[in-house]
């Protein structure tokens, strides 16, 4: 018990201590980019052994259900473009679940031209697709515009039944303000969509899947679980944005250590 105990005081100080001098700070995120480029060489083996850089891949080969997590356009395709290939290598779902909101869209990553175009995408676009006479302004109409958009093998669209969750934006400290839903606000709609229980494989891609798992552990109730995969980190990604989700997930790792002691 005693053990225990140290434990969890180790969390709670290792937790202060990150949100102050790892997690990125205020509004000028970009201002922000280079922090830690300097140290990449003797940083970035510890966030290789931590799980922050290479690619994750499932324990079994069927599930209940798999889950897309939601994000920009690039991250969208990357990740359905990892599932489709799963589903082609012999992986079974019956249920797929994309998690998004009603973000609006960003106007230089996600505007008409990236859209309609597939460049930088391993994800492959049908020829015979029509383009549709409105456009998806929001993440959730972006993620079915992907996947109706998208190759996808004929098994999986006759086979799978696909949802897609839409968490409102929220309302910010400023009754004028209005913020973005985060991976907990989308977790939140998926589950009151009452999801079947079972085994979840839960898609994104590093440096994000840390974190995001221990988010969709921490909200979900008995009855389910999770086996979170995806793509490696980008050769590109700046370490300032790999340490930020570092300190993510200890955050998180101190909150489902709180709820697991009530």
């Amino acid at each position: 018990m005693e053990s225990s105990n140290l434990s969890e005081k180790a969390i709670v100080r290792i937790n202060t201590w990150a949100q102050v001098h790892l997690l990125r700070q205020g509004e000028r995120w970009e201002e922000q980019v280079d922090r830690f480029e300097a140290l990449r060489q003797s940083i970035q083996p510890l966030l290789q052994n931590l799980g922050f850089i290479d690619a994750a891949f499932p324990h079994f080969s069927e599930y209940r259900g798999a889950i897309v997590h939601g994000g920009l356009l690039s991250r969208v395709r990357l990740r359905l473009h990892y599932l489709v290939k799963l589903w082609e290598n012999g992986l079974k779902f019956e249920y797929l679940y994309f998690l998004s909101g009603q973000r609006p869209l960003e106007r230089e990553q996600e505007g008409v031209a990236s859209l309609v175009s597939g460049e930088g995408s391993p994800l492959k676009m049908r020829i015979d697709f029509p383009l549709p006479k409105q456009f998806p302004t929001t993440e959730c109409e972006m993620t079915q515009f992907v996947w109706a958009q998208s190759e996808i093998p004929q098994t999986m669209r006759q086979e799978v039944e696909v949802h897609f969750i839409d968490a409102p934006m929220k309302t910010g400290s400023s009754s004028t303000t209005l913020l973005r839903p985060t991976t907990d606000d989308t977790v939140k709609y998926w589950l009151q969509e009452n999801p079947p229980y079972g085994r979840y494989l839960a898609i994104t891609n590093a440096p994000y899947m840390n974190r995001q798992d221990l988010v969709i552990r921490t909200l979900a109730p008995k009855g389910y679980g999770f086996d979170t995969v995806g793509s490696g980190a980008n050769e590109q990604e700046k370490i300032a944005i790999i340490i930020d989700e570092l300190a993510r997930s200890i955050f998180q790792m101190d909150r489902l250590s709180c709820l697991q002691q009530n």
